[in-house]
C-alpha cells in the first residue's frame, strides 16, 4: 500500500490545507492559522476620586480573538518606592474561569458594577471604603 502526504498553503490567507492518501483512502484537513494571543492590556487606573473613595478600579482589555484563562493571571498594586506590591488580586479566585475575546475585565470597589456596561466582566475586591484601595503617589503602579 502506497500513502502520501501532502501539505500546501491556501494562498492568501496563511491557512494550511493537509491531504493524506492511503490507496483509496483519503482525508482532508484545513488548518487555520491564528496570530500569537496578544498579552490583556492595564488600559484604565481610577485611583482618585475626589471626596470619597469608593470608586476606584482597575481595567484590563483582552485585545485577543481567544478567551484567556483567568488561571494564574494576578493583578498587583505596586507601591514605586520599593518596587514591592503591597496588595495582588488573584482573579482565578473570584469563581470565573473565562474573560472573553475582546471584552474588558474590571476589578475595583463594589459600586464601580453600577456604572459599567454588561459587557464588562466585573470582579470586586473588598473595599476599603473612604480610605485609598489604589496608593496615588508617584511612581506607585499596577502590573
Amino acid at each position: 500500500t502506497r500513502a502520501s502526504l501532502v501539505a500546501r498553503s491556501l494562498i492568501p490567507t496563511d491557512d494550511l490545507q493537509i491531504e493524506a492518501k492511503s490507496g483509496r483512502l483519503r482525508g482532508t484537513v484545513n488548518i487555520q492559522i491564528l496570530s500569537p494571543q496578544p498579552k490583556p492590556l492595564i488600559s484604565e487606573v481610577n485611583a482618585d476620586m475626589s471626596g470619597t473613595e469608593n470608586l476606584e478600579f482597575v481595567e484590563l482589555y483582552n485585545p485577543g480573538l481567544l478567551p484567556v484563562s483567568l488561571n494564574g493571571l494576578v493583578v498587583s498594586l505596586v507601591n514605586g518606592s520599593n518596587g514591592e506590591p503591597y496588595d495582588e488580586y488573584d482573579l482565578s479566585t473570584f469563581g470565573i474561569t473565562e474573560w472573553q475575546p475582546q471584552s474588558f475585565l474590571v476589578l475595583g470597589d463594589p459600586l464601580v458594577a453600577d456604572n459599567l456596561g454588561s459587557d464588562a466582566l466585573f470582579l470586586p475586591w473588598i473595599s476599603a471604603g473612604s480610605d485609598h484601595d489604589i496608593q496615588n503617589g508617584n511612581p506607585d503602579g499596577v502590573r
